[in-house]
């Protein structure tokens, strides 16, 4: 029988040389020991504490852990911060209120307050389209619908004709899809387009 590779577990083998306990605390932190970092160092101290990698392109990779999105995590003050925050704050000033920290390097895990700036969601949202870094839509891996889907099932159902029943076993997703779809939760972004086209 295979244990897990480190030297204090005693658990049994479970993937990638760890435990199932080790191994999702790698998985979820970065780190097969997880992700609580000491709760009475300072923002200095911290960013001290993990470190960074500076890459060729200069940006300082935060070594600490790092949340589902690659971004850097910390334990501030008692409370979970991104690393990208904390660095911004201690290296550049406070972040004003609603503005969140967007990334010039389009490198989550960067920490250099010179590739980071405050901005809104809107202006966080568009930064990702233009740089090709948006799945919404169509080009969501999740997607089951094309865009000439959704413009299809709103007509139908518009029409009177067709249900949410009977379009989604046309289309092949279940009704609540449909329901999202015609009531514009879902690819709400092609009814502006619409809009546009018409104006």
């Amino acid at each position: 029988m295979r244990y897990c590779t480190l030297e204090s577990c005693d658990k049994t083998l479970f993937q990638k040389g760890f435990c199932r306990s080790h191994y999702m605390k790698n998985w979820r932190y970065g780190s097969p020991y997880g992700g609580d970092t000491p709760h009475h160092l300072s923002a200095t101290e911290l960013m001290t504490y993990y470190g960074w990698t500076v890459t060729k392109l200069e940006c300082w990779e935060f070594n600490g852990p790092k949340n589902g999105g690659g971004y850097g995590r910390v334990t501030l003050n008692g409370a979970r911060a991104i690393a990208s925050r904390v660095a911004y704050e201690l290296w550049v000033g406070p972040i004003p209120e609603s503005l969140l920290i967007r990334h010039k390097c389009d490198n989550p895990p960067c920490i250099n307050p010179e590739h980071l700036e405050t901005g809104t969601i809107k202006s966080n949202s568009e930064d990702m389209v233009e740089r090709g870094r948006s799945t919404y839509g169509e080009h969501h891996p999740g997607s089951f619908l094309t865009e000439n889907d959704v413009v299809d099932i709103r007509s139908e159902y518009a029409k009177g004709v067709c249900t949410e029943n009977m379009l989604a076993e046309v289309f092949g997703v279940v009704r609540q899809t449909v329901n999202s779809v015609v009531n514009y939760r879902t690819w709400s972004y092609l009814r502006e387009q619409a809009l546009e086209n018409v104006s």
